[in-house]
């Protein structure tokens, strides 16, 4: 039986690990081919302030990664995959760079 733990512990249980290598290949990012027994458990919605240790909310990102997500949690698209999986996109560079046009007199 997996045992979800909400906010009560912070880190994945071996169980939900294991679940969580039962269902993916390798690290969640899009391209990523470090292989998810490498990886480290990130929860998708983050821990803090509100995210819950339930197996619908971990998957694997390699530490790169998960070191990326940390910091720039605003760039990352959560995508779900339909099959009880998701994989994250990074945007890595803003697409628009407001532009001051009282710099170009």
């Amino acid at each position: 039986i997996m045992q979800d733990f909400g906010r009560a512990r912070r880190l994945a249980s071996a169980d939900q690990r294991e679940a969580i290598l039962a269902t993916y290949r390798t690290c969640c990012r899009e391209g990523c081919d470090v292989p998810a027994y490498l990886s480290e458990i990130d929860h998708i919605e983050p821990w803090y302030p509100t995210g819950r240790t339930n197996l619908d909310n971990l998957a694997p990102l390699c530490a790169a990664d998960n070191k990326w997500k940390s910091r720039h949690p605003d760039r990352v698209e959560v995508i779900d995959q339909g099959d009880g999986t998701v994989s994250m996109r990074f945007h890595r560079y803003s697409k628009l760079r407001p532009r001051h046009w009282t710099d170009r007199q």
